[in-house]
């Protein structure tokens, strides 16, 4: 008889774009499921406690491919003068493509997103750059 093996804190890889766009995140995410044929929509808001009475929204848009096992997020980045990652605070949206993406592919996603008029400039983030890990486990 086998025996199953459980992997534990498996993470898969993640590709993290980070997207610079006067547009809001309803029209870039409508952009972003048109260029790249995915279904982005919009999750729960991720939440920051800024102090005890005020708590910030940072609008955030997920879809799931299951054949291709990826994940995909679209999180606002700026509330006002206040960024959900600090360390990334000329950036005001952020692509998370989380699974195995091949070379090819990742490089598909690149073009199509730089061909696109409402994103002004788009910037491939080390995961290994930003200073908060547990904020990126969520995506």
């Amino acid at each position: 008889m086998a025996k199953s093996i459980k992997l534990e804190n498996f993470e898969a890889p993640i590709l993290i774009l980070g997207i610079i766009s006067g547009e809001k995140i309803l029209k870039l995410s409508w952009v972003l499921n048109k260029l790249l044929k995915i279904s982005l929509s919009q999750s729960h808001p991720l939440k920051i406690v800024a102090d005890p009475k005020v708590v910030l929204e940072f609008s955030l848009f997920q879809c799931e491919d299951e054949n291709l096992n990826l994940k995909y997020s679209l999180l606002e980045n700026r509330n006002g003068s206040v960024h959900y990652f600090s360390e990334l605070k000329n950036i005001d949206h952020l692509f998370f493509i989380r699974g195995i993406l091949d070379i090819c592919s990742k490089n598909i996603v690149i073009h199509n997103l730089k061909k696109s008029p409402e994103i002004t400039s788009l910037l491939d983030i080390d995961p290994k750059n930003i200073k908060s890990k547990g904020k990126i486990g969520i995506f």
